[in-house]
């Protein structure tokens, strides 16, 4: 009985932090989302600015496919998971065995593919950031500050190209910090499960 009680609790914690886990990968993908300007896959992140005036900027973007593929990934499995613990909790029975020790596999694959995918977008801004201060025709001292230096990207959508890219940094660290959470719950749940039983 008190193994089901403890056993119940983690369920509820996991479902938690997976809800929050989907959260910051949505989040993700609609500020990636966001710094797109084709139907390719591109963004800004590591753009290499050739020229840049008050009024446009010729640039060759990069491709934010990996980056969004594991945030697309990550929200499905943990809508998966939500939806299995959920309908367990709700039976009262326990969970597969099976599911329980891939899944804590699954957790810290995605919690290192994360983790890259939230290095790379930090050093894709930064890049960004130094291309813009490279080709610039006047020098400004944040890169945040070349926002209302006219419309660069010729586009409305990409005005606020800075806050875009560096939303979508924090919402993808927020994500992993999440999913890293969830790998340290599910890795501890499996001990306390093997304590109990002893």
């Amino acid at each position: 009985m008190a193994a089901n009680a403890v056993e119940s609790r983690y369920s509820i914690v996991e479902i938690i932090l997976l809800i929050l886990a989907c959260g910051g990968n949505v989040a993700t993908l609609t500020f990636l989302a966001m710094s797109r300007h084709d139907y390719d896959g591109s963004c800004l992140l590591f753009a290499d600015i050739q020229v840049m005036s008050k009024n446009a900027a010729i640039f060759h973007s990069s491709k934010c496919r990996f980056p969004v593929s594991v945030h697309i990934a990550a929200f499905f499995y943990a809508a998966f998971c939500i939806a299995y613990w959920l309908y367990k909790l709700i039976r009262g029975r326990e969970g597969s065995q099976f599911l329980k020790i891939a899944s804590i596999f699954a957790y810290g694959i995605l919690s290192v593919l994360l983790f890259i995918v939230s290095i790379l977008i930090t050093m894709g801004l930064k890049s960004l950031c130094d291309e813009i201060h490279g080709v610039a025709p006047i020098s400004l001292p944040h890169c945040r500050d070349y926002q209302t230096f006219g419309d660069i990207f010729k586009n409305p959508g990409l005005k606020r190209f800075y806050d875009i890219l560096n939303d979508a940094q924090i919402a993808s660290w927020v994500a992993f910090s999440i999913w890293f959470a969830v790998a340290v719950l599910s890795a501890t749940r499996c001990y306390a499960r093997k304590k109990c039983a002893q």
